[in-house]
């Protein structure tokens, strides 16, 4: 069994494709997700809600968003390591709600090693790689072993820093996307796919400034699927 653990953030359209492609690809699964602003006429069929929350965010401070996200896979790695539900054998994936598989997945492959994204060589040229919450899958008891319930700043930050880089495997990235310095939507390993800002405002795309609306969320799909019809996947 592999468990998603998504964090849910805004209005964007991406829970409903994300559960398509985890439902032809992954088997079997189960979807667990924190919510962050989301209306209530957001699609959530099939995803088990642990926390919901809303408040005030400036609008395009990307501080605010990034430690929200933070705080909500903080919840989400709480709540698989203290889950019955969740076996110590059982795969447990962080992902986020704009990712996703485009190929058969089973983490089995990977045993008791760490699958992760490789973003750090594309984004800087020489960076090491690290582990990515973009997309994380391990064991459960690999988590456990890791992730000191008693952090109370943090702890997801922690937790990163905390995992062995010899367990680490990692996704190349096979095809992108590139906006400015920044990747806005890549596949890694021809198995993953990273839509990139798809639930917040863009922040480095500077020539847009701080308002997302649905013209620039329609650009993005639009770019989006020109790397999906290159790849010959298309959107179920």
């Amino acid at each position: 069994m592999i468990h998603f653990l998504t964090p849910i953030h805004g209005s964007a359209p991406w829970p409903s494709i994300q559960r398509s492609y985890i439902y032809v690809y992954t088997h079997p699964y189960k979807l667990h997700c924190t919510l962050s602003n989301v209306p209530e006429d957001i699609d959530l069929t099939g995803y088990n809600v642990i926390d919901s929350c809303n408040q005030e965010e400036a609008n395009g401070n990307t501080v605010v968003e990034r430690l929200n996200h933070y705080e909500n896979v903080e919840k989400l790695i709480r709540y698989a390591v203290s889950s019955d539900e969740i076996e110590d054998d059982d795969y447990v994936c962080i992902i986020d709600s704009d990712c996703f598989p485009i190929n058969n997945f089973d983490p089995s492959v990977i045993g008791d090693n760490i699958l992760t994204i490789d973003r750090s060589k594309e984004l800087t040229g020489h960076n090491p790689p690290k582990f990515n919450y973009i997309f994380l899958c391990m064991k459960k008891s690999v988590m456990k072993e890791h992730f000191d319930t008693s952090w109370t700043d943090r702890a997801a930050v922690k937790f990163q820093a905390s995992l062995p880089l010899e367990k680490l495997r990692t996704l190349d990235r096979t095809e992108s996307i590139v906006r400015g310095k920044s990747i806005m939507f890549g596949v890694y390993g021809d198995l993953i796919y990273h839509h990139g800002c798809g639930s917040r405002v863009p922040f480095h795309w500077q020539e847009d400034g701080p308002n997302r609306t649905e013209e620039k969320i329609s650009k993005n799909m639009s770019l989006s699927e020109q790397i999906m019809a290159k790849l010959n996947y298309m959107m179920i």
